[in-house]
C-alpha cells in the first residue's frame, strides 16, 4: 500500500482543467502490476466505482457536495482526488493480484485488455443474436463495459475461492486473503502520475456536469 501511496501523491497537481484536454486512450497504460501494462479503462473502471463512493464520504464526514474545484481543496487534511485515487488504485492492484492467482490456479480465462471494450460490444451482439433465436441466456440482456468487468472479477473471486475453500469457505476466505496479501508483497502497481492525473481528471469534471445536470432536472 505505501508503494501506490507515495507514487500518487502528486497526481492532484496535475488535475485541471487543461490536464483534463489531454486526453488519454483507453488502450493506453497508465500504470504497470509488474512488469504487465495496465490499461487507462481498467484503471477508469476503479475510479468510476469509487467516485460516487468518495463524494458521499465527503458528504457526511465534512458537509460538503463535491464538484469541479472543490475535488482540489483540502477538507482538514482530507483531499478528495487524493482519496479517489488511492481507493481506485488499490482496488485496481487487488483486482490484478487475482487475475494473476486466476492465471496461476488455471481458473476462468484472462481478461482482454485491451480492446476490452470491443470485446464486450461482441458478445453483447452474440447474446442479441441468441435471444432472437429464442435461445436462453444468463445474466443481463446487455452488459455495459464496466458491468461485464464486474461480473467477470466477481466470478473469478468466487472460483477461486471454491479451489481455496475445499468445502471449508471461511478457511477459504481467510486463505485466499492470505494468497493476496503475499502477491501484492512481490508485485507492486506503479502508477504514472501524468496519465492518472488526466484520466482522474477526465471522470472528475464528467461526474461533475452529470451531477449539474440531475440536479437542473430536480
Amino acid at each position: 500500500m505505501k508503494k501506490i501511496l507515495s507514487m500518487i501523491i502528486l497526481a492532484p497537481l496535475l488535475l485541471s482543467v487543461a490536464a483534463a484536454t489531454e486526453t488519454v486512450k483507453s488502450e493506453e497504460p497508465v500504470a504497470h502490476f509488474g512488469d504487465t501494462p495496465v490499461y487507462a479503462e481498467e484503471v477508469g473502471f476503479h475510479l468510476r466505482d469509487q467516485l460516487a463512493l468518495v463524494a458521499v464520504y465527503f458528504k457526511k464526514s465534512h458537509q460538503v457536495d463535491l464538484s469541479g474545484e472543490t475535488w482540489l481543496k483540502s477538507y482538514n487534511g482530507d483531499v478528495p482526488v487524493e482519496l479517489l485515487q488511492r481507493r481506485a488504485l488499490d482496488a485496481c492492484w487487488i483486482a490484478k493480484t487475482i487475475q494473476l492467482l486466476a492465471k496461476e490456479h488455471h481458473v476462468g480465462k484472462e481478461l482482454p485488455f485491451p480492446g476490452y471494450s470491443e470485446a464486450c460490444n461482441r458478445m453483447n451482439q452474440a447474446r442479441l443474436k441468441d435471444r432472437e433465436q429464442g435461445r436462453v441466456i444468463y445474466g443481463l440482456a446487455q452488459y455495459s463495459p464496466r458491468q461485464l468487468y464486474k461480473y467477470q472479477m466477481g466470478n473469478l473471486r468466487i472460483q477461486l475461492l471454491e479451489g481455496f475453500a475445499d468445502g471449508n469457505y471461511e478457511q477459504g476466505e481467510l486463505k485466499l486473503r492470505s494468497a493476496i496479501k503475499e502477491r501484492q508483497e512481490k508485485v507492486s502497481l506503479k502508477a504514472d502520475l501524468e496519465k492518472i492525473g488526466q484520466l482522474t481528471a477526465g471522470l472528475v469534471l464528467i461526474k461533475s456536469s452529470e451531477d449539474r445536470d440531475n440536479r437542473n432536472h430536480i
